[in-house]
Formats: C-alpha cells, structure tokens, sequence
C-alpha cells in the first residue's frame, strides 16, 4: 500500500496545478522530413447493401463477442499500476479538487433527441455520428450502422456486416468512425477487420450523394500495407478539399498475449475517386518521427475546408507535458512529406477508473490519448481524459494556436464526479469565435453513467453541464473492469443558422449492457428553430399554387400564411412536409407567402423572408357569363351530393358540365331537353378529387350560368 501511495505522490509532484486556464508555449522542430511510399491502386470492392436488414430494435444482427483491446498504449503497465494506485486513494480520501468555474453565459439545451443503435454483443459501443447540410444523420456503433433525419425518422438499421459488400466475407468489424464532409455533401465512414491479425483489413465506404440511403461506394485495403505482419487498430478519419486521412496504430503478433505496439499507419488517399466509385490511389507513411501513439487528424470546420495537406496530433498516452504535432504538406500525387514539431503544455496524466453505482465493477477511463479535434481558423481545438486531481477523470481541453506556437488548456471536472471520453464540436457563430460543445461521459459511486454535455466559450470560460441521457442501470464488465469507450461521437451541422450540433454517447440500459441515444445540442438562450429559406412556388393556376422551401434542422411541422398583397389579413395553413399546395384562390390576383418552422417542443422560428406569386387569369369560355344568370348551385362548398336550379323562359336544349380551372372538360352531368319554368337536377360529385372547378349550363349552345364550385374531401 505505501509503496502504491508513493507512485501517486510522484505523480501529483509531476502534474500541473489544475487552474482553470494554463497558457505554455514552446516549440521544437524535427528537420528531418518523412516522405510516405506509394500503394497500387485499389479497386471499388462493391456496393453496399442498403436493404435495411434489423426489423426491430435490439435485433442482434452478428454473433455475440466482447470487444478484443488491441488498444493496449506503449508503457500499459506502467499506465496500469498509476491507475490502480489513485483508485485506492479516490477510495480513501475526501475528494478535494475544484470545479470549472461556471460563467459562460451559454448553457447547453437539447433540441430533438431519441434512442439510436442498441446493444448486440460488442462493447463498448465505440459511438461516432456526422450529420450533413440537408439533415440526414448517420450513427455508427460496434456492429451497427443506422440513418435518420433530424426529427428522429429511421431509415435504415443494419448489422455493419450485412452493410458492407457481400464480396468483403462478412467479416465481424469494430472501432466504427464516419464524418460528413461539407465540401462535396458526401459521407466518409471506415471500420477496421476484428480481431486484429496480420491480414486485418480496413474497410471505407463513401456515400454515393448527400442521401446516405442512395448507396455507398466501398472499398477494403490491407491495415498494414508493408506485409511487416503487424494489424492495424483504432482508425482516425478526417478530410481535406480532395483527400482522405485515416491513421491507426499497428501491433506485433497482433491477437497474442506478446503482441506490443509498433508504430503509427497514415494513409493520405484520393476522396473524390472513391465518390465516384472509381479505383482509389493512395500513399502511406511507413517511417514517422517521435514514435506517437495515436495520431488525430484534424478536419476543418470552416464551409472553405483545408485546400491541402493535414495537421495531426497526439499526447503521452501515459502523461506528460508536450504535445507532438505532424503536418504532411502536398497532396497524394504531388510527393507530399510530413514534418514534425513538439510543443509544451501543462503536466497532464492519467485518471484512475470509475466507479459506479450499485456494483463493484469499475468503468475504464482509458489513458491520455486524445479523443476528439478539429481545425478553425489556425487553431487546433482538441480534447482528452485526464486526471484531474486524487484521481478523479476530467476534460482536458485545448486551443493549439499554429501562428503563435502556443497551446492553452483548461480542465472541467465536477466534485466526486469521473467525467472522461470527451467529443467536441464546433460552437462558433464566425471564423473567429472559439467556442465548443463537449459531449462526456459522467459516473460516481452514487449515480449510474450517464451522457452529459458543456460549453466552453472563446474566453475558455466553462457552462453548467446538462444532462442528456441517465442510465436505466450500471454496466458489467470482465474481470470487474467494463469498458466505458473508446470514444463518444459528436458532429457540428454545418450550415445551421443558429450553432447547432449533434451527438452520440452510452447511457446503460436494465440489462447492464450499453445503448445509445442521439440528441440535438443548441444554446438555450437561442432560438434553436431556424427559418426556412429559398422559397419558390410551381404549379400556379388561377385558383391554386403549390408553395416550397428548404428543410430545417429539428422541424417537426411548419405554418405558412398566404394574403393577396391587397389585404393585411393573413390566412393560414400547416404542412408536415417543404410543400404547401393552396386551393381556392382567386383569379387574377398577387399573393405573397411567409413560412415559419415549427420545431420539438416548444420552439418555433420567426416567418421568413416572403415570396410572392399571381394567380392566372380565368380562360374567356369560362368569363362569359350571362348577365341574367339566375342559376343556382347549393351546397357551396360540395362534399357529395349538390342540386342545380336552372330557370328557363322557353323549352330549349339544355347541357350541364363540369369544367377544370383551365377550361378542360371534367364531365358532363346532362344532355337533354329543358322545359320552360325552373328545372332543378341532383347531382353526386363521385370520383371527381377535391379542388374548384366551375359548373357551366349552355342553353341551345350558349352559356347561360359558370357556377364556381369547390368540392371539400
């Protein structure tokens, strides 16, 4: 026991005071740089199987099997002994640490929010989300693959095996990453072969359009491509204007009990070759400086994307105070190279694991590895587990300024709270803003696990935390350890008028295994309904017009008012889709229109922009009425049956039609004689659909009455 406590308070000594804000600069240089070799080109494996193939949920589509963890860090004992030796101390002392103080004026809300994939045999859950510009969501876990608008509607739920091309051998798969790229309105999604072995392939898939329902492109390439016999795990995606990144680690006698890691995998391919379903060209790092350990590339947030090349970075999985940085500068078929810097920080390293309530099974809080990152503006936001004092797992995130050589971190924990696997997204309202959302797992000895999400402002001031999802029950583990990771997904929608973003994490369910729930993250203090735009109307008539707009995040209806520009009095009318169809208007006449979004809850946009349109006049067959039409039509409106009254001076030829608003003839209800005095007839509307179409009575061929008449279903 002395001897694990003396490990601790080394490890105290060798960390930094948790201040809310740390600011350290410094940079070192490799000069050397790291050229990657040349792969063949890779041929399209096949489409993916977009039959939906999971009836129900908590259909288990793959055989049961824990999830094997390769991701053992260089030093894992070394990571295991600091952990096991701050669980006993969490378990004997007072919990002393501070809180992040809560004074950004943004606390998070939750817009529309649903179960996603459930559990079927893997855990953990390994939670990734993207969701694009035209809101379709897609949410991967271990072993599953689902889509979804933003209001919740599922349209596809499949096993990742049953996903992937038939020619792929159904292989089982883990470690699940997909992203959306807002560049080309395309999604990106990589898994990697389970188990890992020397043959383990990775397998990517790109969506075929912006619908990730219209299939997918697929395609499976070896994870070590070198045949050093290593396998590939833990695969890391991020995107350029025209490539594709994926990094992971490579392991020696990979599925053994000898098996140790090697060195870091970057691939640097062709993205738009593998839209198009055409071969895909890529080169690979085979040497990388500084022995990382789990590389994260960085996509943009910005609408203009990265041009070229990608910044990657990494942590001491084992704790430290630097920070390594790699640049690969130069596209795949330009001779790129990578350079490589080191950067100081403050001291960070590893937390104990978590306990939870009602059982002795802890939570793994994994190691220092960075979880989650993306680019904005020359700066580099990133985030990761971390000891956040006596043990205790918080939120270490950062600001790494590219220009200023500066990175600046801050730590959020909650007292006698672990909080860990942290996935960040960009909060900005410009280019300049800094501000994130972080979406974390949070778990104590007197509470289960639960999703939870905070905001950190541009001065790196932190919110409140929200809850998003509790647990119905604790979680089990192997070994009285269950897995709490890897990661938990989150993923900004880009084009939101208001910061909008979207999440995934665990939250248990009564079976003590893991679920997912999916939610929309806003500021309660915005309206996180935003207007529709580009409105247009088509099909205009005289007396009808269909309306259109675009599809809002979180819609769940939407109001539409529509007036002649002659009146102030609005008329109203809802629709659950982006079309209106409007029906009796009138002739001849300018209307205008507005539309506003109607979102879960109790949140509504403000009435958009208006747009306007005129009606067509009437043909003149149908204008020529006569003056001493006595004819009556009642019922007005018809709903079945109606009655004409039609009083003549002398016996005549007598015709009764129905005509369209266009003067097209719909049916002639009589052709007969008319006898001299009122002649009254009963008619049924039958099969004809509701609308206004107009009843014409012609008397020895000229048109003595043109009824409007509206039939209501």
């Amino acid at each position: 026991m002395r001897k694990l406590l003396t490990l601790a308070l080394v490890v105290t000594a060798f960390m930094a005071k948790t201040n809310a804000q740390d600011i350290v600069t410094g940079k070192s240089m490799l000069q050397e740089r790291m050229y990657p070799v040349s792969l063949p080109a890779v041929r399209c494996g096949g489409q993916a199987n977009m039959q939906s193939a999971i009836a129900a949920d908590g259909e288990v589509m793959v055989n049961t099997l824990p999830k094997q963890f390769m991701e053992n860090a260089p030093r894992q004992a070394y990571i295991d002994s600091i952990k096991t030796a701050w669980l006993l101390i969490k378990e004997r002392q007072a919990d002393g640490r501070h809180t992040a103080a809560k004074t950004t004026t943004v606390t998070p809300d939750m817009g529309h929010n649903f179960a996603g994939n459930t559990f079927a045999g893997v855990s953990p859950l390994d939670n990734s989300i993207a969701v694009s510009n035209g809101g379709y969501i897609v949410s991967v876990s271990n072993s599953k693959i689902a889509f979804y608008t933003t209001s919740g509607t599922p349209s596809y739920n499949n096993a990742i095996t049953a996903f992937l091309p038939a020619s792929f051998g159904a292989t089982a798969v883990t470690n699940p990453v997909v992203l959306y790229d807002p560049s080309k309105d395309r999604f990106i999604f990589v898994c990697q072969q389970y188990p890992v072995v020397d043959t383990g392939k990775l397998y990517i898939c790109f969506s075929q359009s912006n619908n990730p329902g219209g299939g997918w492109w697929c395609y499976a390439l070896y994870g070590s491509p070198s045949g050093s016999g290593d396998g590939f795990d833990f695969p890391r995606i991020a995107v350029n204007d025209s490539e594709l990144f994926i990094t992971g680690n490579l392991y020696t006698s990979p599925g053994t009990s000898s098996s140790t890691f090697d060195k870091v995998m970057i691939y640097q391919m062709d993205k738009l070759a593998g839209y198009a379903g055409a071969s895909l060209s890529s080169v690979y790092y085979n040497y990388v400086a500084g022995t990382p350990f789990s590389l994260l590339p960085v996509s943009s947030v910005q609408p203009a994307g990265i041009a070229t090349g990608m910044y990657m970075l990494c942590t001491n999985q084992a704790g430290g105070s630097s920070i390594y940085l790699y640049h690969i500068i130069g596209n795949w078929c330009c001779t790129p190279y990578m350079t490589f810097s080191t950067l100081s920080t403050s001291s960070y390293s590893v937390p104990a694991n978590a306990h939870q309530s009602g059982t002795t099974d802890v939570l793994k809080t994994g190691d220092c590895r960075i979880q989650s990152g993306f680019y904005l503006n020359g700066i580099i936001h990133y985030a990761f587990n971390c000891n956040a004092s006596t043990g205790y797992s918080g939120i270490n995130y950062n600001r790494l300024n590219l220009a200023a050589n500066t990175n600046t971190s801050s730590v959020f924990s909650a007292v006698g709270y672990d909080c860990a696997y942290p996935a960040i997204a960009s909060y900005a309202a410009s280019a300049t803003d800094l501000s994130v959302m972080v979406g974390y797992g949070r778990v104590s000895a007197s509470i289960y696990p639960e999703i939870r999400v905070v905001n950190c402002d541009s001065a790196m001031n932190w919110s409140g935390s929200t809850l998003v999802k509790a647990s119905a029950s604790y979680v089990s583990g192997t070994s009285g350890v269950a897995g709490w990771g890897d990661y938990t997904g989150m993923a900004r929608k880009h084009n939101s008028a208001i910061p909008s973003v979207w999440m995934n994490g665990m939250f248990g369910n009564a079976a003590h295994n893991w679920d997912t729930w999916i939610a929309e993250i806003h500021d309660s203090l915005s309206s996180p309904c935003p207007q529709p735009d580009t409105l247009s109307v088509t099909g205009i008539t005289a007396t009808a017009a269909t309306l259109h707009w675009n599809a809002t995040a979180s819609a769940a209806t939407y109001n539409i008012q529509y007036r002649p520009s002659t009146t102030t009095t609005w008329a109203s009318a809802t629709s659950s889709t982006t079309t209106k169809a409007l029906t009796g208007l009138t002739p001849a006449t300018h209307y205008e229109f507005h539309v506003q979004t109607r979102c879960f809850g109790t949140d509504s946009s403000l009435y958009g922009i208006s747009d306007t349109f005129t009606t067509l006049t009437l043909p003149n067959a149908i204008n020529s009425v006569s003056k001493n039409n006595a004819t009556q039509l009642f019922p007005n409106p018809v709903k079945d049956y109606f009655s004409v009254s039609i009083p003549l001076a002398t016996d005549c030829g007598l015709n009764i039609a129905v005509k369209d608003i266009t003067g097209r003839l719909v049916k002639v209800l009589f052709e007969g004689k008319g006898a001299t005095g009122t002649n009254e007839f009963t008619f049924r509307a039958g099969s004809m659909p509701a609308g206004v179409y107009f009843l014409v009575v012609k008397a020895d061929g000229k048109v003595v009455a043109n009824e409007r008449m509206v039939i209501v279903p």
